[in-house]
């Protein structure tokens, strides 16, 4: 199963670790466009944010139209959305992916996002954090700790 993780850019640590850790005890990737589809050459890994605003603005449509082609060959995609982070990146890859029928699940704490009309429209499910959306789909994956 192809799984695309979107996220704010400014998460993109915070998330990594918590991705990191899920493939391991799940043994299922999940694509996470900071990490696993640079083809522009964007350090984004790096902690210089206006650099990497800039290089990512250079290179915009490639940008983009990476992110696109990789939802379209995905199954679902996990999207984490955070009331304090504006993220126009990852609300655009939730409409875009249900649009085109894909199956689109959010993962928030946040009240305010949690009973927002829109999230709930374009999503097929929201919860606390990705263990517990995995625990909660039957989606064939391991769902024990190794």
């Amino acid at each position: 199963m192809k799984i695309y993780l979107a996220h704010p850019f400014d998460k993109r640590f915070e998330i990594r670790e918590k991705e990191l850790e899920f493939e391991s005890m799940y043994h299922q990737e999940l694509i996470n466009p900071f990490y696993d589809m640079n083809k522009s050459g964007i350090d984004e890994t790096s902690h210089d944010t206006e650099k990497i605003y800039q290089a990512v603005f250079e290179h915009y449509k490639e940008v983009v139209e990476g992110c696109l082609e990789v939802i379209d060959q995905s199954d679902m995609i996990i999207a984490y959305v955070f009331e304090d982070v504006f993220s126009i990146g990852t609300l655009q890859e939730i409409i875009y992916a249900k649009l085109k029928g894909k199956k689109v699940y959010i993962i928030s704490r946040d009240e305010k996002v949690i009973k927002h009309c829109w999230i709930n429209y374009f999503s097929d499910g929201i919860y606390p954090d990705l263990f517990e959306l995995m625990n909660n789909l039957n989606l064939g994956v391991n769902t024990y700790k190794d």
